[in-house]
């Protein structure tokens, strides 16, 4: 772990490096700036924050429960970058393809940034009409960080609910709600959600850099590990069911056919919202109109 501003000191080594012949000597003083550096590194703030983070404490007190499995990096190619979105038949999202179609009773789907499109309703009813049971988790208006994305994602919800989505949108982070290191996909940010997990029949897991929306698939350079580890996928998918309609809005359709959210409180009553919960008009407008201004392939 080294800190931004010492790194810094050490890139002008990397430029040397490449045009000329280092010595003994040149390599230990490398040594000694990085030893430097680290040292430096775990005197900041940020190295202090760190270590009274959850995860931190857990592996250096606690024991923690190991879960075996083979596992596969998978990415995208760097050729992603010269081609049009038609010509990438290798991008990761293709790669996880696969493990889609042979999915057959259970898909989990848990994306801070969720943009499915016309294609994205289509996938669901492919896969609702296999008798795949779908389930999404979300960022909610209120807890998005990029009220841009979410505008491409508000209009699509009544399309995924009519081909059988579950679909759940996280609660921002407020006293009333499980602290967000109890959340599966949560971290420590201002924004509520940000890990993407995808699992498979509760037998396979991918954890990785990608979201559900057009950038992710056809822009960014993302990267992910497969899990095959059913052990591991039963605990992520139980732990986050659990506690679902607590930390999140399930997205309903009522009688007639208008989107509500439901939730239950820390002593278990239920509510019932019309719009999106704990927003301002404005902000509902301001995502309104850029779902009207905003392409998607902007998004």
């Amino acid at each position: 772990m080294i800190h931004t501003g010492t790194a810094k000191s050490l890139i002008p080594y990397l430029f040397w490096l490449r045009d000329s012949k280092p010595t003994l000597e040149d390599l230990q003083k490398l040594k000694d700036d990085a030893a430097a550096a680290i040292t430096e590194a775990e005197k900041t703030q940020y190295a202090d924050a760190l270590k009274e983070t959850p995860l931190v404490k857990k592996f250096t007190h606690e024991p923690m429960k190991l879960y075996w499995g083979k596992a596969d990096v998978v990415m995208d190619p760097p050729e992603k970058f010269h081609q049009d979105s038609k010509d990438q038949v290798d991008n990761l999202a293709r790669q996880l393809y696969p493990l889609i179609e042979k999915t057959e009773k259970e898909l989990i789907l848990v994306s801070p940034y969720f943009v499915p499109g016309k294609k994205g309703v289509k996938f669901f009813k492919h896969l609702n009409d296999r008798g795949v049971q779908s389930l999404v988790l979300t960022n909610s208006l209120a807890s998005s960080d990029v009220a841009t994305v979410f505008s491409g994602y508000k209009g699509y919800r009544k399309d995924l609910l009519d081909q059988g989505v579950s679909l759940y949108e996280l609660k921002p982070n407020s006293p009333t709600t499980t602290p967000k290191k109890n959340r599966v996909g949560s971290s420590f940010s201002s924004a509520g959600l940000h890990g993407k997990i995808f699992v498979f029949d509760r037998k396979k897991v991918f954890v990785g850099s990608m979201n559900l929306d057009p950038r992710s698939a056809t822009l960014n350079s993302e990267m992910g590990v497969v899990v095959d580890s059913p052990e591991l996928a039963e605990m992520i998918s139980t732990n986050l069911i659990a506690h679902l309609r607590r930390d999140s809005y399930q997205v309903l359709l009522n009688e007639k056919n208008n989107l509500i959210w439901k939730t239950t409180d820390d002593r278990g009553l239920e509510h019932v919202f019309s719009k999106d919960p704990e927003t301002s008009w404005w902000k509902r407008f301001k995502a309104s109109l850029s779902a009207i201004f905003i392409p998607e392939s902007w998004l």
